[in-house]
C-alpha cells in the first residue's frame, strides 16, 4: 500500500513540476500537457532508480 502511495505522490509532484517549469519558461498551454507527462516520467524513473539502488544496497 505504501508503494502505491509513493507512486501516486511521484506522479502528482512530477506533473505539477512539469507544468510549473513549462509555465515559467513558455507560458503556452500547448506545451503544458507534454511538460506534465515529461515531469511524471522523470519522477517515476527517478523513483524506480531509487528503489533499485535500495535493493542493490540490501544485497551487499
Amino acid at each position: 500500500m505504501a508503494f502505491l502511495f509513493v507512486w501516486l505522490l511521484l506522479l502528482v509532484i512530477g506533473g505539477i513540476g512539469g507544468i510549473a517549469i513549462c509555465s515559467f519558461l513558455y507560458g503556452n498551454e500547448v506545451f503544458t500537457g507534454y511538460a506534465a507527462m515529461l515531469g511524471m516520467i522523470v519522477a517515476l524513473l527517478s523513483g524506480i532508480l531509487y528503489q533499485l539502488t535500495l535493493m542493490h544496497s540490501d544485497k551487499e
